[in-house]
Parts: structure tokens; sequence; C-alpha cells
């Protein structure tokens, strides 16, 4: 008598669908990683998983909605849990302040592992992608919100600048985080005068109005060759508005009024252009935010000038050149000329005129550099994730930091 036939279920089962789905996760944060947001596409990321590619589309209708998955399940609850310790620890979230404990938390920040790399290139992406941008929003930019929003009897404007301060240097932290050398880079004692800053909050002030007119416009390049000059604001406006990758040349020569003859007369490629505008403009704003800051320093303190520019930082309307700072720091990570060119000018301003008359010892000077670099990295972020944050009152923190 011939055996019984077996049906078998056309679905695996769903032991073997979960440990599939997490496989694909975990390569995707490793892929967002190592690779990039390039390196999010199916293909990769099934080979890191050691599956094919069936599963994948079986799941996911595309990389926009698989970097979401990564996003939502593993780098979100990363640095959401992370930014919470900093605040924990900052006596912002309930408890004590401990200043060990945020100099603790502080760090995990500054040196992050594969899931908070992951967490800052998909944050970044999430600029130019719809799909990604609403996982990004509706995980952690809600949080932030939540976080900082002054409520009537619970929360402040002054602690909601307080936490927002301290969310802004943690995650400009995690973003300069691929800087060269930041292994030996000694943060504690700017951490500590912060903690001794927030411990003693001031009371908010009506601040100048001083409107940084030269973010509103960039400032024009000038390298005596006009067609030079159109072709590098082109590339920086374009991969303001598209990212990188979405940045055709096309486009760009397009932009400019020029053509792709001239563009690769003068460059070899489209990254190297990129590459040159940044180390061109990154000089030029060092430059004019300074000489910014110093001029409303001179008649309001440093503590004034410095919450003044946060604001008109984060200021609305200036999303484009917000934009392409940050996309020029991510592809940055990945492309080490780049990293290396935006590293020099970095270089050049922690030894040059613009920290004269600065109350710091020559073993200070990384760490305070440093600390100030995220700190306007991480401003300059906030507003992705929580556009409201400029009309937060962050005198209560400047002033009794910086006088």
């Amino acid at each position: 008598m011939p055996a019984p036939s077996v049906t078998r279920s056309a679905r695996p089962p769903q032991q073997r669908v979960l440990r599939n789905h997490e496989r694909l996760v975990d390569a995707a944060v490793e892929a967002a990683d190592e690779d990039g947001w390039a390196g999010l596409n199916f293909a990769n990321v099934a080979a890191r998983a050691g599956l094919s590619r069936r599963p994948l589309q079986d799941r996911f209708s595309d990389s926009s909605h698989l970097a979401a998955a990564a996003w939502t399940e593993r780098a979100d609850p990363a640095l959401r849990g992370a930014l919470a310790d900093v605040l924990t620890a900052g006596g912002l979230l309930g408890g004590e302040p401990n200043v060990n404990d945020l100099i603790a938390a502080m760090e995990v920040l500054a040196h992050p592992d594969a899931e908070l790399r992951a967490s800052a290139e998909l944050m970044l992406v999430s600029q130019f992608d719809l799909v990604l941008r609403a996982a990004v929003r509706d995980g952690l930019g809600s949080q932030i919100e939540a976080w900082c929003t002054p409520e009537p009897k619970q929360l402040t404007r002054a602690d909601a600048a307080r936490r927002a301060y301290l969310i802004s240097l943690g995650l400009g932290l995690l973003l300069a985080g691929h800087r060269p050398g930041i292994g030996g880079i000694d943060l504690r004692h700017e951490i500590r005068l912060l903690a001794t800053a927030l411990a003693v909050p001031a009371k908010p002030i009506a601040l100048p109005r001083a409107r940084a007119r030269h973010l509103d416009e960039p400032t024009p390049f000038d390298t005596g060759d006009v067609t030079l000059d159109a072709l590098l604001q082109a590339v920086l406006d374009q991969v303001g508005a598209d990212g990188f990758d979405g940045a055709s040349v096309e486009r760009i020569v397009a932009a400019a009024g020029s053509s792709q003859g001239a563009l690769f007369g003068r460059y070899e490629t489209k990254l190297d252009l990129f590459i040159d505008a940044t180390r061109r403009q990154q000089a030029i704003s060092m430059r004019t935010n300074h000489e910014y800051i110093q001029r409303i320093a001179a008649s309001h303190g440093a503590g004034v000038a410095d919450a003044v520019t946060l604001r008109e930082f984060q200021r609305p309307g200036r999303e484009l050149p917000r934009a392409h700072l940050m996309e020029q720091l991510r592809i940055s990570w990945h492309e080490g000329t780049l990293l290396l060119a935006q590293e020099e000018e970095l270089e050049a301003f922690a030894h040059g005129e613009f920290i004269v008359g600065v109350v710091r010892t020559r073993k200070q000077v990384p760490g305070y550099v440093h600390v100030g670099y995220a700190l306007g990295l991480g401003a300059t972020a906030l507003p992705v994730l929580f556009p409201a944050c400029w009309t937060l009152p962050y005198d209560v923190v400047t002033i009794p930091l910086l006088g």
C-alpha cells in the first residue's frame, strides 16, 4: 500500500521566517555602517545575510523600506536609548545629575558602535528619502519632540532648552565620531564644564535679533574663474536638494549654466568637484561664522553670541544649506579624501587665530575644538528631527557656560 502523500506548506515555518528577518535586518545595519546608503541594496544585504534575494523581495518592496526596518528595529532604539542615558545623567529626565555618568554617556556617542554608526547614516539619508524620513520622524523625531516641547506646569522652556542642548551635543558627538584620531581626544574637561552650567541655568533673556544673513545666501566663490565658481555652487546646491547620489552630472551642469565638458575639463569625477567645493566652502563658512559670532560677542558676551548662533543655524528656511552640510559630512565617512579635506580645515581652525584669547591649556584645545565642532553638527541636525527647536532659549545654558 503506498504511503500517504504529505502536503507541505508553501510558507516556511514561522520560526524560520523570523530568523531570516532578523538576519536581514542585522545585515542591513551592517551594510549601512560599513558601506553607507549605497550599500543598502538587495544584492549586498542578501549576501551579508547569507541568503538569496528572495526573502528580501518577499518582505520589502525596495531599499527604502528595508532601510526603514533597519532604522525602526535596530538603529532607532539604540540612538534613542543613548540619548536618554545622556539626559538622565544630566539630571534632566528625573533623578540627580551625575557628571561621571554624563561623561560615560557622552563617550558612548563619541565612540559609537555599529548600530549607532548606522543610525547616523540613516538619520542623515532620511533628508532625501520619503519612506525613511517618515520612519525617523515617527520614531526618534517624535521622542525628541516629546522631550523638548515645553508644557504648562510640566516642562519649562528653560528645561526644554537644556534638554535640546544636551541632545544637540550628543547627536553631534555621534556625527563627529569618524574624525581621525578621535580616540585620543579627552572630552572630560569640557563635559564637566557643561555639567556645571546645566546645574545652574540662567534665566532666559531677550536675545538680539542679529539675523545671520550669510546663512540665507551662500558666500559666493571667487576663484577668478566664473565657470568654476558656478560649478562649485551648483554641486553644493544639487547635493543639498537631492543628496550626493541623486545629484546627477546633468543637473549640476544645467544649474551652473555650463557643460559636462567644462566640468570634466577641470575634474575627473563628480566626487572630485564635490570634494573641492566642500573644502573651499568649509573654509569660507568657518571664517564667516567666526566673524559673525565675534561681532555679537563684542556687544553682548560669548554666551549670548553662542545662543544666537544656535538659533540662527536652526531657523526655518535654511533647510538647503543644512542638508548639504549634513550630506558633505555623510559622504566624508565613506570617502577618505573628503574626510581628510574636512579634517585639514578643522585642524587649521584649531591652531589658528580663531581660538586666540580662549582660556585653555594647549592640552585642552583638542577637546574644546571637538566639542564645539560636535555641537555645531548636532545643532544643525536637530531641526531635521524637531523643527521647533530654534525657538528654545539656549542662553539658559550658554550664558553660565561661556559668560
